[in-house]
């Protein structure tokens, strides 16, 4: 294969990892899951690009040891992913997470009774504001 063949593969490598990039726009993190598919990504398409570049078949996809490496190594993020995500999961530290709340003992019907008084009280001052008095009111439908 030339120099142009080459170099014309790296590009459109390139350009199609920018284009999933600008389309997929992933933060450059670990727990991003963004991050992970990217990197995925440029793997199967340097494989791909392997591939096409040998002209492998079938039997010699199976039978590359380079192939299989590709294979073991998008398993292998895959996996790191996978763990990830499980472990940094809220199931699995909901013991953390339960810390963070405080329990607070009380009457839902008093609670909500508390809450929506003022609100109540607050809503009816402002929807005050906003008409007129009912004598302006009923002297705007009467003109007569």
């Amino acid at each position: 294969m030339n120099f142009k063949k080459k170099l014309l593969i790296v590009l459109a490598l390139i350009v199609a990892a920018g284009g999933y990039y600008y389309a997929a726009l992933p933060a450059i993190n670990i727990h991003s899951s963004e991050t992970w598919f990217f990197v995925i990504f440029l793997l199967v398409a340097l494989a791909a690009v392997y591939a096409a570049r040998r002209k492998l078949g079938r039997k010699e996809l199976k039978q590359s040891k380079v192939m299989k490496f590709f294979g073991v190594l998008i398993l292998c993020v895959g996996i790191v992913y996978l763990l990830g995500s499980l472990l940094s999961s809220p199931i699995v530290n909901a013991k953390k997470y339960q810390k963070l709340l405080t329990v607070k003992e009380g009457e839902f019907t008093e609670d909500v009774e508390e809450y929506l008084k003022p609100w109540f009280r607050d809503r009816l001052a402002w929807m005050d504001e906003q008409f007129a008095s009912p004598e302006t009111l009923m002297r705007s439908l009467n003109p007569g």
